[in-house]
């Protein structure tokens, strides 16, 4: 029987004997779905299929058809899914109020099957636990999207890839907050192997000690970053890109500001190639890039205060440089001409 099925319940007639006239049988029960609501399958593009807090997540997606867009409701949902079909998931309500949490029990969105399209939108991931990439690991030849979704708390036990890990397929990261994720390196994202990933309107940040990065290219992978903010503490660098003559992995780099101890790390002479246009780096190894026009090695100028710590401060070099017709990841207007690089407009 589907998961989706009603329940049936046929309750039989008592009869009570001596007891006056046999009581007519009770009509059949039908016990609303212990673990979603089925919505208007005919709407591709809205809700079919609701989870609320407290149902059965997995089982809801194993049984979702595939293309159905699955939508969450606000509250926080165990998750550590290993996603085998096309599908859409999205959080209601609230921004952020739909919560995923791994349990440290491994990734909170695992995708290791080819060939299909999975898709999550306005939902927080949180306390992921797996070798790589706790918050969300693709290790297939299919596309992951995220979108106005918040990451924290995620570990990579065993090798790069905090929060976010790809070594096959495509990863697009839009308009996105990643912070406080550890993993042996790439504390926010590991781009690994022949892995494509794009990181656009996006905040990450972390931590770590010498000879660790927030962001990690390696081997034939390649990275674009665009109107984003990375910023490395604690001795790190923002980005490490590193590969061979054979696998050697391609870095684009727009509009965007990088912060840390040095804001690329590429080993001389580097197999890749970097390109840097409209960015400021906070340092950087001479010839670890390919300027390719308005791009500034100093400091970025941050506000340092306010719920956007990371926002540039009025007269930073940030500001003026890039590419405007985007909103900020505040949803604040860009100016058409002489926008700010990074995340953040003032």
């Amino acid at each position: 029987m589907s998961a989706r099925a009603w329940i049936g319940v046929t309750l039989a007639a008592v009869a009570l004997s001596g007891c006056g006239p046999e009581r007519p049988p009770r009509p059949t029960a039908e016990p609303e779905n212990p673990r979603s609501t089925v919505l208007d399958q005919d709407k591709p593009d809205e809700c079919q299929v609701l989870v609320g807090e407290g149902d059965d997540l997995a089982a809801v997606l194993a049984d979702a058809p595939a293309g159905a867009v699955v939508c969450v409701a606000p509250g926080r949902h165990a998750a550590n899914l290993d996603i085998m079909r096309s599908v859409t998931l999205r959080g209601i309500g609230a921004p952020g109020a739909a919560v995923l949490d791994g349990g440290r029990r491994g990734a909170v969105i695992q995708v290791m099957t080819d060939d299909i399209v999975v898709r999550v939108e306005q939902l927080t991931l949180v306390d992921g636990s797996a070798p790589q990439g706790g918050g969300v690991s693709l290790g297939a030849l299919s596309r992951v999207e995220l979108e106005a979704c918040a990451l924290s708390g995620h570990v990579g036990r065993q090798g790069p890839g905090g929060a976010l890990f790809a070594d096959q397929g495509t990863l697009v990261v839009t308009r996105c907050r990643v912070h406080e994720s550890r993993a042996t390196d790439g504390h926010a994202l590991a781009a690994d192997g022949i892995a494509s990933v794009s990181v656009s309107d996006c905040l990450l940040v972390g931590e770590g000690g010498p000879g660790e990065a927030l962001v990690r290219v390696h081997d034939g992978a390649d990275l674009t970053i665009v109107r984003s903010t990375l910023v490395a503490e604690g001795g790190a660098v923002a980005l490490h890109a590193s590969g061979t003559s054979s696998r050697a992995p391609e870095v684009t780099i727009s509009d965007s500001v990088l912060a840390g101890r040095e804001a690329i790390d590429a080993p001389q002479p580097f197999p890749g190639k970097v390109r840097v246009a409209r960015s400021i780096l906070s340092a950087a190894t001479p010839g670890a890039y390919a300027d390719q026009g308005g791009t500034t090695i100093g400091a970025p100028g941050f506000s340092g205060d306010g719920d956007e710590p990371y926002r540039p401060r009025t007269g930073s070099a940030a500001c003026g440089i890039a590419q405007g017709g985007e909103p900020d990841l505040s949803g604040r207007p860009r100016p058409a001409q002489g926008a700010c690089a990074g995340a953040f407009e003032p």
